[in-house]
C-alpha cells in the first residue's frame, strides 16, 4: 500500500480543497440515486443536481488557484451562488408549469381516479402484491408515511381518502420532470392521467426517468405513448392486469381530440 500511495498523501488530502469539492459534487449527484435504490423514495432531482454541479464547478476553479482555506471559502460561496442563480431561474420557469398543472388537476382526477379504483380494486385488508410488497386499499404501500404492515385493516372511506392523497402526491412528484413546454402544450388531462397512473404503479423516479417521459419532453407524442405499453411486467413476467392497464394508458395518451376546460382556456388565450 505504501508503494501505491504518494509519500505525503495525508498532507495532500488535507489541503487539496479542489479534490474535496469535486468529491462532494459527485456525492450530491449520486445520493438521490442511492436513496431511491435503497428506500424507493425520491429526492428533488433539480435541487441536488444544481448543488452537485455547483460544487464540481467550484472544484475545477480551485484547481487553478493556490490551495488555502480562504480560497476554499470563496469556492463555497461560488458554489452556493451558482446554485441559487440556477434555482431562481428554475423557479421562474416553474411558476407557469405549476399554475397550469394545478388548474387541470380536477379534470385529470375525473379521468384517472375512477379507472384506478377499478383497475387496482379495493382491498380493505393488507395483502402482498405480485412482487411481495405489503399493500392495502387501492395499491397503497404506505399509510401516514409508514410502510403497510400485514394484518392492517381500513374502511372504504379511509381507502378512498388515502388513495386520493397518494394519487396527488404521485402526480405532483412528476412535475419537476416535465419541461414547461410539455405542461403547456403536450399534457392534456387524459395524457396527464396516463403518466400519473404510471407513477402510481411503478414509482415517480422510474416514470420521471423513463423513455416515455423523455420522448414526451422531446415532443415525440406517438413514441411516448407507445413506450407506456412497455411497463407490463411485475417480478420479471408479463401480468394480464398490467397489460390491460398499460393499454388504457396508451389510449388516454393518444387522446388527441380532447379539449377540456383548462385546455379550452389556453386555446382562447392563444387566439386572443
Amino acid at each position: 500500500m505504501r508503494k501505491i500511495l504518494i509519500e505525503d498523501w495525508r498532507r495532500v488530502a488535507a489541503q487539496s480543497y479542489a479534490l474535496w469539492f469535486q468529491i462532494f459534487g459527485l456525492l450530491f449527484l449520486i445520493l438521490p440515486e442511492a436513496r431511491f435504490y435503497l428506500t424507493g423514495r425520491d429526492s428533488d432531482p433539480y435541487f441536488l443536481w444544481f448543488v452537485g454541479v455547483g460544487f464540481s464547478f467550484a472544484g475545477i476553479v480551485l484547481r487553478f488557484v493556490r490551495q488555502s482555506r480562504a480560497m476554499a471559502s470563496w469556492a463555497v460561496m461560488l458554489a452556493l451562488a451558482l446554485t441559487i442563480v440556477a434555482l431562481s431561474a428554475m423557479a421562474a420557469r416553474a411558476d407557469t408549469k405549476s399554475v397550469i398543472y394545478r388548474l387541470q388537476e380536477p379534470e385529470t382526477f375525473a379521468i384517472w381516479l375512477p379507472h384506478a379504483e377499478v383497475s387496482e380494486g379495493v382491498r380493505l385488508q393488507a395483502y402482498l402484491d405480485p412482487v411481495g410488497i405489503p399493500t392495502i386499499c387501492m395499491g397503497s404501500t404506505r399509510v401516514n408515511g409508514q410502510p403497510v404492515r400485514m394484518g392492517m385493516r381500513m374502511t372504504l372511506a379511509q381507502c378512498r381518502a388515502l388513495f386520493e392523497l397518494d394519487a396527488r402526491a404521485h402526480r405532483n412528484g412528476l412535475l419537476p420532470f416535465y419541461t414547461t413546454a410539455t405542461v403547456a402544450s403536450r399534457l392534456p388531462p387524459p395524457r396527464d392521467a396516463a403518466f400519473a397512473d404510471m407513477a402510481f404503479n411503478v414509482g415517480i423516479g422510474a416514470t420521471g426517468k423513463s423513455t416515455a417521459l423523455r420522448r414526451l419532453n422531446a415532443g415525440d407524442i406517438e413514441g411516448a405513448c407507445h413506450a407506456l405499453t412497455w411497463w407490463n411486467k411485475a417480478g420479471g413476467r408479463v401480468m394480464r392486469g398490467l397489460v390491460t392497464r398499460v393499454t388504457w394508458r396508451a389510449e388516454q395518451c393518444n387522446g388527441r381530440n380532447y379539449r377540456g376546460l383548462v385546455w379550452r382556456l389556453l386555446d382562447a388565450g392563444k387566439s386572443a
